[in-house]
């Protein structure tokens, strides 16, 4: 366990806190933000009736394979009058990596987070149908979706890799309490191409993506 810090104000009163913390930490377990199971249960994934049917039994057995365990998880976080801005969060465990930014108070447990994930073939092979979204073009003849937000490359480059060749990527956004599921605005896998990047094929019904997505740091 490593931790730089240069911090102003008093510890005791988490609101007067300025400065910036980086740290690496090794050989843990992530809360639940960190946990595929509870990314899966986004407001997307929910609303569609046919992903919300198979929700549980997915979720169930992802569970049994800890996705919340990491060998190092290392972060890059600047305090401003308590609110921790998170330039850089990753982590990086046997079957799943993610990248992290956004915004934190602690006061309230209150997060703006944008999170791109990697998982490995063992947690994909876990997820049945709901792991093939990505490449059935049924599911946008169906719902007449097709997101098109994009993640740009300096992002997606970020994810740590995993040690296993096949891995399929996600993106979610949370916007609210980080250990409530309705805070999980959104889930989609990311399809790529030679030049740019961009989430698809998981419904976007009803989902308004938050804007604070758009004062992100680069």
């Amino acid at each position: 366990m490593d931790f730089d810090v240069e911090l102003k104000g008093n510890i005791y009163s988490k609101q007067s806190l300025n400065g910036n913390i980086k740290f690496i930490v090794h050989n843990g377990k992530m809360s639940t933000l960190g946990k595929l199971e509870h990314l899966l249960y986004a407001q997307n994934v929910i609303a569609d009736n046919m992903l919300r049917t198979s929700l549980s039994v997915v979720t169930k057995a992802i569970t049994l394979k800890n996705t919340g365990l990491f060998k190092y998880l290392r972060g890059d976080i600047k305090l401003t009058n308590g609110i921790a801005n998170i330039n850089m969060l990753q982590s990086q465990g046997p079957s799943m990596a993610l990248y992290m930014k956004g915004q934190y108070n602690p006061m309230n447990d209150y997060a703006q987070l944008m999170v791109l994930g990697r998982l490995s073939d063992e947690i994909i092979s876990g997820l049945g149908a709901f792991g093939e979204f990505s490449f059935n073009k049924l599911m946008i003849m169906l719902t007449g979706e097709d997101n098109k937000y994009k993640v740009i490359t300096e992002d997606f480059d970020k994810i740590p890799q995993l040690s296993v060749k096949n891995t399929k990527e996600f993106m979610s956004i949370i916007d609210g309490n980080i250990d409530k599921p309705s805070s999980v605005i959104l889930f989609n896998w990311i399809a790529y191409s030679q030049k740019s990047l961009r989430q698809k094929e998981v419904p976007m019904t009803n989902v308004k993506l938050p804007e604070f997505l758009d004062d992100l740091p680069d």
